[in-house]
């Protein structure tokens, strides 16, 4: 029931989304394929969950802000230098960003959304002994922004 409810304007509160829902939110993040049932189970236990009102800050560039934000309900507004570029729903995250270095963006909510976010640190501690498993996230990570870059290197004539 917290998970439904939507914070004032502005602010962001606490979702109660169990780890198995938040478990079921990080199977669907590309970037996390190469990781297996039980790594998973880990990076669930130690992901947060928040729902966010229209306009709050999910994600900030800069502010040393390295959390990967899966959106699970609404829709969150990705800005660069004031502008808004993108739009993440349900399901959607710039996981592979984030797992690179710090946010290239703002992520800001629109109309109020709830994500479910896991630290860096938590993936680098989760595959740190298993170095097979580490080179395959890195490689859907490369192959997720290859496909990103894609795009502005056509339009740029690249």
């Amino acid at each position: 029931e917290g998970a439904a409810r939507t914070p004032p304007e502005g602010t962001m509160m606490p979702a109660m989304l169990s780890v198995l829902e938040r478990l079921l939110v990080l199977e669907e993040v590309e970037a996390f394929e190469a990781l297996d049932g039980a790594m998973r189970l880990r990076l669930a236990r130690r992901a947060r969950s928040a729902a966010h009102g229209d306009g709050a800050l999910v994600a900030e560039r800069g502010a040393g802000d390295d959390r990967i934000v899966v959106v699970v309900s609404g829709e969150v507004a990705v800005e660069v230098d004031g502008e808004v570029v993108a739009s993440l729903g349900p399901g959607d995250s710039l996981a592979e960003l984030a797992l690179l270095g710090r946010p290239a963006a703002r992520l800001v909510a629109r109309g109020g959304a709830i994500c479910v976010t896991v630290g860096r640190h938590e993936i680098y501690e989760s595959t740190r002994d298993e170095p097979e498993t580490a080179y395959q996230v890195l490689e859907e990570v490369m192959r997720q922004l290859r496909a990103r870059l894609q795009i502005p290197l056509a339009l740029a004539g690249l």
